[in-house]
């Protein structure tokens, strides 16, 4: 990023991937807090447990995700001013945290078949989608669209990466 954009772009980056990591740490404490149910559920063989479960927490993490993300987006410009009075460095963040927050939306899903997986016992799987939108979906989307579109391309690659892993 700094290549493409200086510290601006550094800045800019830094804070959307906060706001970010914000809206995801409730997400991940309710499905690892949910977990033990779905493994102990699972184990016993009580598939209706599992899947009532999933009812419970695949409604209840898609609202979260929904309020955040849109809260996020709508009010992107007074949240980047909260961290930052530099006038080039908010305009360049309020771009990057809606384009980072529109796949924001689709987290919730993802989350909760990566706890029924890991609560399956599916542990190759789980790390097979775990490892996607920070690893071997992200590096070659950087790899090809930084070149391509810069500091864009950054932004670019990780929201593919997190579309990409959702749809996998």
């Amino acid at each position: 990023a700094g290549a493409f954009g200086g510290d601006t772009a550094i800045a800019a980056l830094g804070i959307a991937l906060r706001l970010l990591t914000l809206g995801s740490l409730p997400l991940l404490g309710f499905t690892l807090g949910a977990q033990p149910v779905l493994s102990f559920a699972w184990g016993a063989g009580d598939r209706d447990r599992v899947l009532s479960a999933i009812r419970f927490m695949l409604p209840a993490t898609s609202v979260f995700a929904l309020l955040y993300g849109s809260a996020v987006i709508l009010f992107a410009a007074p949240i980047a001013g909260f961290f930052t009075a530099d006038p080039s460095v908010q305009s360049m963040a309020v771009d990057v945290i809606i384009a980072i927050h529109v796949s924001f939306l689709l987290i919730a899903p993802r989350m909760v078949v990566l706890v029924l997986l890991q609560a399956m016992g599916q542990a190759r799987l789980a790390a097979f989608i775990v490892l996607a939108p920070q690893g071997y979906l992200l590096i070659p989307l950087l790899a090809v669209l930084t070149p391509w579109l810069g500091l864009n391309g950054i932004v670019a690659s990780l929201v593919a990466a997190a579309v990409l892993t959702s749809l996998l």
